[in-house]
Order: structure tokens, then C-alpha cells, then sequence
């Protein structure tokens, strides 16, 4: 199916991966300013806690325990948060495809196991790190 999509969407929709992989108790990190003044913004971390499928089977909110969520959690639980499914419309305004429209279905979620400098810049992490500097390329980060 991905090759298939890539032949009829242009190159410049794919900002994410077209499968989002996870089971319960993996690290996410969010993706967009969901709601930064609760602490749910670009960047903010936490575990998948579970999944709601619609009718046709497929995911339509993945829940998530967010570590700097403040606020009541979804349903009296502790920082869950439901995410929701979201529908993102692109039109080209040139090559080949201009003026069609795509859309995509996506969660505003990645995977959280590894993060590049760029991103944990500035970050506090209450969690274990490891730091690999080997081969680094870019000057003032050895």
C-alpha cells in the first residue's frame, strides 16, 4: 500500500511515517501544540496507555499518559489524554499534481525511543539517557 500512495500523493505531503506502530506502554512524543498552556505541546512525552477503534476497526483515538500534563486526565486517570485521529488536506500549487487535493489520516504521536540534539535542546528529562557523540559532524556538540 505505501508504494501505491507514493505514486499518487506527492513527496511534500509525507511529513510523517504512513504507519504508526504501538502497543501498550510505548514512549510517543507529540508532534504538535496540542495545548501548550497544559503542558501538551511539540515535543511533550509519555506512554500509550490504550486504543479506541471505530466501526470500521480502525484506531480513532490513541490514549496517552503524558508526563507534564497538567490537568484532570481523561476519565479520572492520572495525565490520559485521547488523541485523536486527525484529517489533513494538502493542494500542491505546482508540478504535476497542482490544484488536486489530498488528504491523510494521522496522529500528531511518534515513536519516543531516540530524539536528535535539535530536538532534546533545552529539554529537562526525568528519565534515563543515553548519549552517543561518536562520529559527530557538527562542531560544539563533543
Amino acid at each position: 500500500m505505501e508504494d501505491i500512495a507514493k505514486d499518487v500523493i506527492p513527496d511534500d505531503f509525507y511529513k510523517a511515517e504512513l504507519l504508526l506502530q504501538i502497543k501498550r506502554g510505548c514512549k510517543v512524543m507529540l508532534t504538535s501544540n496540542l495545548n501548550p498552556s497544559r503542558g501538551l505541546c511539540n515535543g511533550s512525552c509519555g506512554k500509550v496507555y490504550d486504543v479506541l477503534l471505530d466501526e470500521n476497526n480502525e484506531v480513532e483515538y490513541i490514549f496517552v499518559q503524558f508526563d507534564d500534563f497538567e490537568g484532570e486526565g481523561f476519565m479520572g486517570i492520572d495525565k490520559l489524554v485521547p488523541i485523536k485521529r486527525e484529517k489533513r488536506v494538502h493542494k500542491p500549487e505546482t508540478g504535476k499534481k497542482a490544484h488536486e487535493t489530498y488528504w491523510k489520516a494521522q496522529f500528531d504521536l511518534t515513536l519516543g525511543y531516540s530524539f536528535c540534539i535539535e530536538k532534546i535542546q533545552g529539554m529537562t528529562v526525568n528519565d534515563w539517557v543515553y548519549v552517543n557523540l561518536g562520529n559527530n559532524e557538527k562542531a560544539g556538540l563533543a
